[in-house]
């Protein structure tokens, strides 16, 4: 065998090496960054029985991106119902977090009422959709969500559809009257250059079940204004990010950083809404039983658990392992970035492709991760030293490209046509930012 060219890094790398270490994987066409993808290996110890079970098998968009059992997503069981706690999902671990992420595939037809319970029992209220529905005139993922009004989605539904698309056996020996159904509500859509934003309500009709859940967990969540205590709902978010090409990657990193970066920001806010409002119920639940000696205890002893408050980001796109695995990559190394200034991004994909398979699909996608690092470090910043800071400011003024202007309709009238485009319409990356944080 020939000898390696290059030998990848098997720990992180500082940010200010970064630039460098990168050049380096690049040259004589990029033979670094082909040897150093394909040295990332899985381990071969993974398992994957539920997903090859006969009952499950339809629920898999494709064949082969399939679900490991040490990692999988495991839904609640519904009594006299084979496979009913399987779907095609993988807990990801994120920065030092476990399980931070959910990587999941497009839902289909027959997996959408698993899809939505998914989101409910984790706890979820985020979810980043990496896809267009449709990509080269073909289907990659299936609308799971109403255009306007609301939509139901009931076991029954999903079980007719499996029996119809795919001939699959049903069980319809099930009071379904029994079994959660779950009600999606359309309460907004802001539509951006690069992103759509979704606003739903999720309701669970909840009625004694079938279901072996968990009691305390089910109280824990009850919507105590709910006068018949059977309909519990939360608001979810979907960010769907609409910039990415049918082939290959983008070509410019920023549109994918300011999506993530605002992912994490509105993540952020919902979080800290939910804390303040689980502090405020458990005050007063409290109240009227606690001494005043003891208050302090209990409200540091309850912030030890808001953490848990909000469930996994789901991040999906067809398969979920391709631009899936990369916005995951991307969020959890910018964690990483600011706590630590350095980034590990062959050792994040390595430990995801133990978690699921095939994560980060593509040599051109593992390129792409480093591009949008270097993006990342000439704007981070914590490291703008002194030295650096004249350098900083001139890259803060240079014109941003005209196509990416474009794409977010900054652009004067009549001059959307690339053939008109002139170079005296200029407008710097600071203002770019600006323009983009009071939009």
């Amino acid at each position: 065998n020939p000898t390696p060219v290059h030998t990848p890094i098997r720990s992180a790398i500082p940010i200010l090496r970064l630039p460098e270490y990168v050049a380096t994987l690049k040259r004589d066409s990029g033979i670094g960054i082909s040897e150093e993808y394909e040295s990332i290996e899985t381990p071969n110890d993974l398992t994957w029985k539920h997903a090859n079970m006969e009952e499950n098998r339809p629920k898999n968009r494709y064949a082969n991106i399939i679900a490991y059992d040490q990692s999988r997503v495991v839904l609640n069981e519904i009594s006299r119902i084979p496979g009913s706690d399987y779907i095609n999902a993988n807990f990801i671990d994120g920065y030092q977090k476990k399980s931070a992420y959910i990587a999941t595939q497009g839902p289909l037809p027959g997996t959408f009422y698993d899809f939505w319970r998914m989101v409910w029992e984790q706890n979820s209220r985020v979810i980043v959709m990496m896809t267009h529905l449709e990509e080269r005139a073909r289907i990659k993922c299936d609308q799971y969500w109403p255009n306007r009004g609301k939509e139901v989605f009931t076991l029954q539904q999903q079980q007719q559809c499996q029996q119809q698309e795919y001939n699959s056996k049903v069980n319809y020996d099930i009071n379904y009257t029994t079994v959660p159904t779950y009600t999606v509500i359309i309460k907004s859509t802001q539509e951006f250059a690069y992103y759509t934003l979704r606003t739903f309500i999720l309701q669970r009709n909840y009625e004694t079940n079938l279901l072996e859940t968990d009691s305390a967990a089910f109280n824990q969540h009850q919507s105590i204004n709910d006068s018949n205590m059977n309909i519990e709902q939360r608001e979810i978010k979907q960010f769907q990010f609409t910039a990415w090409p049918d082939y290959g990657t983008p070509d410019y990193p920023q549109p994918l950083l300011l999506f993530i970066r605002r992912v994490s920001q509105v993540r952020s806010q919902l979080m800290h809404h939910l804390q303040q409002e689980r502090l405020i119920n458990d005050e007063k639940v409290n109240s009227r039983e606690l001494k005043s000696s003891q208050s302090s205890d209990i409200h540091n002893s309850m912030n030890l658990n808001l953490s848990d408050e909000i469930g996994p980001l789901i991040v999906h796109c067809s398969a979920g392992v391709g631009r899936t695995g990369a916005f995951i990559v991307i969020d959890s190394q910018l964690e990483r970035l600011k706590h630590e200034n350095s980034v590990d991004i062959f050792g994040a994909v390595c430990r995801m492709r133990a978690q699921r398979n095939f994560m980060v699909q593509t040599e051109e996608q593992y390129a792409f991760l480093y591009d949008v690092f270097i993006e990342a470090a000439e704007v981070h910043g914590t490291e703008v030293t002194a030295h650096g800071l004249y350098n900083h400011v001139v890259k803060l003024r240079q014109p941003v490209p005209t196509c990416i202007l474009a794409g977010y309709n900054l652009l004067p009238n009549g001059l959307q046509d690339n053939n008109h485009l002139t170079s005296s319409i200029k407008i710097s990356s600071l203002e770019l930012e600006f323009k983009l944080q009071i939009s």
